[in-house]
């Protein structure tokens, strides 16, 4: 019986993929689980005639580029096990991090979502256990309550950069890169495949929203690690204009989902009045492009 399909998406990375699934494979260990690489519209398509002799290796090519959710869907389709792992092409796995995971979710049965920790090749940590954007966390900076709130309350509050990356944490959502869930959720909370709105961004914290709105837990958790290229797939982009022009709009969007369209519009204006109130010319600059935003001229 197959426990785990893992998951992972080829777009333009055959060699990175190849080192993915070369390093899962030699370090994964007493647990049945089964690989689905899917070739996104590749132009550089994967080799897969290395692992073609492996009876729980599948290969599946897709002409059209489906965008991150849409790859991963196409792959749950065909999935056997009873947890699916989402993995990226540009990880490295370097431990038991597949056995460590589920063994840790099995002893959580409100866990709807699950992350190990990240790492950049350098060996520091990426942080992937994620604060939702929320207009109390906008109102405290705005009126500088941080100032007066000490490191730890402030860690607990925010997360992101602020956490210790040595302990696990409940968190309002994770990334993508590694994200394992149970297939049950995804036939019972999802309709049986995940929510596909945008092409690519912030789909992961839009699954991780509505598992907590239907009462499980996204969590972050330290037992084991992999290592997180980051960004291999993606043309160079600026990271001001990435997050203006792709993560922002999604991002806005996955609010009015989970949450309501005032809320999200509450969130946007009291950005733009935290950085107005900065007295700083890049800061105001970067108050116009939310501007822009919400009056529809992106």
């Amino acid at each position: 019986m197959v426990e785990v399909s893992v998951i992972v998406i080829n777009y333009n990375t055959p060699d990175l993929t190849f080192n993915c699934i070369n390093s899962l494979i030699n370090h994964t260990k007493d647990i049945e689980y089964e690989v689905i690489v899917v070739d996104n519209g590749s132009d550089k398509k994967f080799d897969s005639s290395p692992f073609e002799h492996l009876d729980n290796f599948r290969y599946i090519y897709s002409p059209k580029n489906l965008g991150f959710a849409g790859g991963n869907n196409l792959g749950i389709s065909c999935a056997k096990g009873d947890y699916i792992l989402l993995l990226n092409s540009d990880t490295i796995i370097t431990e038991n991090t597949i056995k460590i995971c589920v063994d840790y979710f099995r002893s959580q049965p409100d866990c709807g979502s699950l992350t190990p920790k990240l790492l950049s090749p350098d060996g520091s940590v990426q942080p992937c256990a994620n604060r939702a954007p929320s207009l109390r966390l906008e109102l405290r900076q705005l009126f500088r309550i941080n100032k007066l709130t000490n490191a730890e309350k402030l860690s607990k509050l925010y997360l992101g950069e602020r956490h210790n990356y040595n302990l696990p944490t409940e968190c309002d959502w994770i990334y993508g890169a590694c994200f394992f869930t149970r297939k049950s959720l995804i036939d019972n909370v999802f309709g049986g495949k995940l929510p596909e709105p945008f092409f690519m961004y912030a789909e992961d914290m839009l699954w991780c929203l509505m598992l907590r709105k239907s009462g499980y837990k996204n969590i972050y958790t330290p037992n084991s690690s992999i290592i997180h290229l980051g960004g291999a797939s993606m043309d160079a982009m600026d990271e001001e204009d990435k997050y203006f022009k792709c993560m922002l709009p999604n991002v806005f969007k996955t609010i009015c989902i989970t949450s309501s369209k005032l809320n999200a519009y509450l969130i946007v204006l009291a950005r733009i009045m935290l950085l107005i109130s900065q007295f700083n010319k890049n800061d105001w600059r970067k108050a116009k492009r939310f501007l822009r935003f919400v009056f529809g001229n992106k």
